[in-house]
């Protein structure tokens, strides 16, 4: 999936997903395993609910809007529910800390970044299941 991460200095921060599947990550982030194992967890989450979503639309519709619902299936959902953004993000955060990183760092983005209404011990426990 690297072929999907594109490196510049130009993204504020460590990464900037304009849509996924594709990934700017800022270039002095390309040796942190823990962040690529996080963002290569989105895009299999956005593989995971766009194929059966666009194999649905094209057998209804036909291959244009399955394509379209390809793209944007992971995206509207991201942003829509709140469970499902929840979900995501946990997924990722515990790929990523397979690789090193702080628990108590992944709780308090996990809670204050994410629009979750959930607070940074709740985060701990959904990081640490």
């Amino acid at each position: 999936m690297k072929w999907l991460v594109k490196y510049t200095d130009k993204v504020q921060g460590a990464y900037k997903i304009k849509m996924l599947p594709f990934i700017r990550m800022n270039s002095k982030y390309k040796n942190d395993i823990g962040l690529h194992q996080h963002e290569y967890e989105h895009i299999k989450q956005y593989f995971m609910l766009g194929i059966p979503v666009s194999v649905v639309v094209f057998l209804l519709s036909n291959w244009l809007f399955a394509l379209i619902a390809l793209a944007v299936s992971h995206d509207l959902m991201y942003t829509l529910v709140k469970k499902y953004r929840q979900w995501s993000e946990v997924s990722a955060f515990k790929k990523q800390l397979k690789h090193g990183g702080s628990i108590n760092v992944a709780a308090e983005r996990l809670s204050s970044d994410y629009d979750l209404g959930i607070t940074k011990e709740e985060a701990i426990k959904l990081l640490s299941k």
